[in-house]
């Protein structure tokens, strides 16, 4: 299974950050291997919310759909895409210190599916790459 962790600590409130990743139309503000991104339901972000986001990886696109999977507000998400060859699995959880901060782990999943298994380690060095820069530019912008 592929595997990418950022973490990072924040002022904002926990549900504020929660809410920001629960909605994933936000992800292509810092994900720069985000094409598009179609919210398929409307009104507040909840349990079985849905999104269609179009992925640029490894010089190819790929159409996940995401639910939201778990939604535990100002404490844990969890956004899970499923398809004939695929599942991706993304989890946000927060940490209150007690001193105001926050702490801010996510982690993203992607894991083939029969004989897809085998592209597993190019699957790591593709979420590799996305996340450094995705990482990188949300510390610059929402975590700053």
């Amino acid at each position: 299974m592929a595997t990418y962790q950022f973490s990072a600590t924040t002022s904002k409130d926990p549900a504020e950050v929660l809410g920001f990743f629960a909605d994933m139309t936000n992800a292509a503000s810092w994900d720069p291997s985000i094409v598009a991104v179609e919210r398929l339901d409307r009104g507040a972000v909840t349990t079985d919310s849905a999104f269609r986001l179009t992925i640029a990886m490894s010089g190819r696109t790929l159409t996940l759909t995401y639910r939201v999977a778990v939604l535990e507000p100002g404490r844990r998400l969890v956004l899970r895409a499923k398809g004939s060859w695929y599942v991706s699995e993304d989890t946000v959880i927060l940490t209150a210190r007690g001193d105001g901060v926050t702490e801010v782990r996510y982690e993203a999943r992607l894991a083939g599916r029969g004989p897809t298994r085998l592209l597993e380690p190019l699957f790591q060095r593709a979420i590799d790459q996305i996340g450094e820069t995705a990482g990188t530019k949300l510390r610059a912008t929402y975590f700053s």
